[in-house]
């Protein structure tokens, strides 16, 4: 956790305040990074712990339909809208909404992007507090998920997409 979070730190260089380098790391990562990160964000601790809870309580495709759609949708945005996307300069998806439809749908995108982000925040918190309460046995799991939520924060704001 202490090199995640010098990590973050010396990422916080890299941004120099500018939101473009916050949001998408200057448009400059190589496209196996942004491959690589894509796929790390789909195989977090909510979706790894509870795909595996669900294969093996109910059955193996109870568990694998979340990665077999992410692969899926992954795979049909990078064929379909990242050229244009990145092309017309958008950070976020409500951006991509704002240029077509206008601020109020964009503002609507917002809010509903900001409450599943909530609960997928929420979830992968409790899992990385659950892996730290079992890693170190002596932190209770609600200081674990407070630990996992403080080293979240400042690794995010500190470096961003850089991070």
């Amino acid at each position: 956790m202490a090199i995640s979070a010098l990590i973050g730190i010396v990422t916080l260089l890299c941004v120099k305040g500018k939101s473009e380098n916050y949001f998408v790391a200057g448009r400059s990562l190589p496209l196996w990074v942004v491959a690589a990160t894509l796929a790390s964000q789909s195989i977090d601790s909510n979706a790894l712990l509870g795909n595996v809870d669900l294969s093996y309580k109910f059955h193996f495709y109870d568990g694998a339909v979340l990665p077999i759609g992410l692969g899926l949708s992954l795979i049909l945005n990078g064929v379909f809208l990242a050229s244009k996307i990145n092309k017309d300069g958008a950070l976020t998806l409500p951006d991509v909404y704002a240029k077509r439809y206008g601020k109020v749908v964009e503002v609507l995108v917002s809010i509903c992007t900001i409450i599943s982000f909530i609960f997928l925040l929420a979830g992968n918190l409790v899992g990385m507090g659950t892996i730290i309460h079992y890693l170190y046995g002596g932190i209770s799991l609600t200081g674990a998920i407070w630990v996992s939520a403080v080293v979240v924060l400042a690794y995010t704001i500190t470096g961003g997409l850089f991070s």
